[in-house]
């Protein structure tokens, strides 16, 4: 049984019986309980169900209810989020051939100022993933031996 042995502990109600007269001058228990959860432990469920008849249907309910709404705006959060990751790999893919054909279009009309610093533009942000493509990297410069 616990709390039988050498170094086992167990709850006990009532006095601790100790062998010897001792003059106790002093004692202080403490107990903490900690749950986690959108139910009641089972006995406290059932008292509030032997209490009010019906109220462990609708706590339950309840608690259902709430982890369809938890699950739900995780969902939606996924969801945008994979949204957003591809409209900016879009764009960012785009804009140095956008940024190309508007220093063409500058050059075309005589604006060569213009059609310069574009160009240059268009140039720098192509810089990274052109020397990717010739190096063959493609965005993972994970190893997978780790």
């Amino acid at each position: 049984m616990a709390g039988d042995g050498p170094g086992d502990s167990a709850i006990h109600e009532g006095p601790i019986q100790d062998p010897l007269p001792v003059e106790v001058v002093g004692q202080s228990f403490e107990a903490h309980y900690y749950r986690a959860g959108p139910l009641p432990d089972s006995q406290e469920f059932g008292e509030y169900e032997r209490q009010v008849p019906g109220s462990g249907d609708r706590i339950l309910t309840m608690a259902e209810e709430a982890a369809r709404a938890r699950n739900s705006s995780i969902i939606w959060l996924s969801r945008a989020e994979a949204i957003s990751v591809t409209v900016v790999s879009i764009i960012f893919a785009v804009t140095p051939i956008v940024l190309g054909l508007v220093a063409m279009y500058l050059a075309v009309k005589g604006h060569q100022a213009e059609a310069i610093v574009t160009g240059v533009v268009a140039g720098v942000s192509a810089g990274p993933k052109l020397i990717a493509a010739i190096k063959g990297n493609n965005g993972s410069d994970r190893n997978d031996d780790e």
